[in-house]
């Protein structure tokens, strides 16, 4: 099965890959809707002009600058007759990740495992669709997803308060490293990135390393976060360093990134070292 990759007008485009499956949704879309919503019409138009301002300036973000785009990757992966998820997107319906199973021939009902790269509502929002599936998450981001801890980054605070995105738990909380098997001999590594959030985790599965929000990948190469999106980039570089001695034994195929996407099959290793360099390793 091809990888695939539905671009912001929904079109599909083939990538290379093997049991991989990648969706791009467009968040902003989402927030339009909500928008139009009478259940939080109130809070956003008694915001502060100033954040009405940035919601505004980060809805047409891919306009001024792609690395604002607030468009978000959703990957799967298929285990037997099981599916992976890497990130579930900020529709708490889970339509994307319809899209994403679909056409690989699967459903919700095969959802076992769930990944998520760290609490802010866009990656993790679609697990209120996707009962029964198994929720691992950083335990630093825990209350980030169930809405007890307020996101640190003003950019995430203001959108945020306009999605008003519902509680989610995390079943299986993840600490330190850890190696964890999801069944067919498979396993998914667990490697904690602290910055971006407090509990941001990279997970590598099969040679990809999905990193979430602790980094973009943007013409040819990949990049640190923004800095509006960022409230500790000091930390999240450390953790970018601290992947040269985590993965030196470890094949690293394709990065791929929740904003941006992936990095060009067989290229991932060689593209996450010269960013390593870049900050300092």
């Amino acid at each position: 099965m091809n990888t695939l990759a539905l671009n912001s007008i929904g079109m599909p485009a083939a990538m290379p890959g093997n049991a991989m499956r990648a969706y791009f949704t467009e968040t902003r879309y989402e927030l339009y809707r909500m928008i139009r919503n009478p259940g939080v019409a109130i809070p956003v138009l008694v915001l502060p002009f100033a954040l009405y301002a940035l919601f505004a300036l980060l809805i047409a973000g891919e306009a001024i600058n792609k690395d604002a785009s607030l468009g978000i990757y959703l990957f799967a992966a298929r285990t037997g007759g099981s599916a992976v998820l890497f990130d579930t997107g900020a529709d708490p319906h889970a339509k994307p990740v319809d899209a994403l199973l679909g056409p690989a021939g699967l459903s919700r009902s095969n959802v076992h495992e769930i990944f998520l790269t760290h609490g802010h509502f866009d990656h993790v929002a679609g697990v209120a669709s996707l009962p029964g599936a198994k929720v691992h998450l950083g335990l630093a981001d825990v209350g980030l997803a169930a809405g007890t801890t307020a996101p640190e980054a003003l950019a995430t605070k203001v959108l945020a308060l306009a999605m008003q995105p519902e509680p989610i738990k995390a079943t299986d909380p993840i600490t330190d490293r850890q190696t964890i098997a999801i069944g067919e001999g498979k396993t998914v590594k667990a490697i904690p990135m602290p910055g971006h959030t407090p509990g941001s985790y990279a997970f590598l599965y099969d040679g990809v390393l999905f990193v979430g929000d602790t980094m973009i990948f943007k013409e040819g190469r990949l990049e640190t976060t923004p800095g509006i999106f960022d409230p500790h980039p000091e930390e999240n570089r450390a953790a970018i360093r601290a992947l040269k001695t985590q993965l030196v034994a470890d094949p690293v195929e394709t990065v791929c990134t929740a904003h941006g996407g992936c990095t060009p099959k067989g290229l991932g290793r060689n593209l996450l070292d010269d960013l390593i360099s870049r900050v300092g390793g």
